[in-house]
């Protein structure tokens, strides 16, 4: 999709790795997880078994990221995301869409959507910018 192509500084026609994935918690579908991956970043995605290691756990241990971004929007599901996630299709959704760069370079683009009754969003920054410990 020309969306995807833009975000991580692909030309239009070239190849993408694509994943898409249902996160359960007690067995309710709580996180319906599109992910887009840069080939030219991390070429032997691919190639990994994600039945033995979540994609975001793959690339969170292999390319580390010096930038990210979020964006949190309130959506109504498609129909098939409703089915994937359990719910009624006029429910409402958190959808958090995050990229990821690495020495300058478009890593990762995800679309996390989260049925709205099943997900708080919240956190805690220091004024610094330091990590919080303990």
């Amino acid at each position: 999709p020309l969306d995807v192509a833009a975000a991580l500084d692909l030309r239009t026609g070239e190849s993408v790795f694509h994943a898409v994935c249902v996160h359960r918690e007690d067995g309710m579908p709580v996180q319906l997880e599109d992910r887009y991956v840069n080939p030219r970043a991390v070429p032997q995605f691919g190639a990994q078994d994600f039945t033995r290691m979540q994609p975001s756990e793959y690339l969170v241990r292999n390319v580390p990221f010096d930038q990210l971004e979020h964006v949190v929007d309130a959506v109504l599901p498609t129909a098939e995301q409703a089915r994937l996630l359990d719910m009624a299709g006029g429910d409402p959704c958190l959808l958090l869409t995050r990229r990821t760069w690495s020495r300058g370079m478009p890593v990762t683009l995800v679309r996390c959507l989260h049925p709205g009754s099943r997900y708080r969003l919240g956190s805690r920054i220091r004024a610094d910018g330091h990590p919080l410990v303990g």
